[in-house]
């Protein structure tokens, strides 16, 4: 039975067998939710108040993940989802000899940016996406219900 996330403005499903972390507080800028698979593999989403600009957002993702690891492959990636365009970038770099990849997503939201990264080894990212697509599904249902 899916478990269900409520806070700062979004909810959503999500396997009962994940762990869920919340992150920040309501009175700052940047508060979001990380839920991770048994295995590690994460999808964390950030909500920006009052921000709008998603290319210097995604660009500073890009930037941390090229200080932190050596040859990070690096693609523009577009993601329609329902009546939602999310746009960002699909980096893949080794770690402890195995592929990882990371994708982070902008979706804005009247005001506010949302960002949304999906990270984890290449193989459970595979088995999961389709779980990793239920989510955000779930989540931004949950903004067209408030945006109406």
């Amino acid at each position: 039975m899916p478990k269900q996330f409520s806070g700062f403005g979004i909810s959503f499903l999500y396997p009962d067998n994940w762990r869920v972390t919340e992150e920040g507080d309501p009175t700052n800028p940047g508060m979001g939710v990380t839920v991770e698979s048994p295995g590690g593999a994460f999808l964390s989403i950030i909500r920006y108040v009052g921000v709008q600009e998603s290319a210097e957002m995604i660009d500073s993702f890009r930037q941390t993940m090229e200080r932190e690891y050596e040859e990070v492959e690096t693609e523009e990636i577009d993601l329609a989802i329902q009546d939602w365009e999310l746009s960002g970038i699909s980096q893949s770099f080794y770690y402890l000899d195995l592929l990882i990849t990371s994708k982070v997503l902008a979706a804005n939201y009247l005001q506010d940016l949302f960002i949304i990264q999906i990270q984890g080894e290449d193989r459970e990212l595979t088995q999961l996406d389709q779980v990793f697509q239920a989510i955000l599904v779930s989540m931004l249902q949950s903004l067209n219900l408030t945006k109406s």
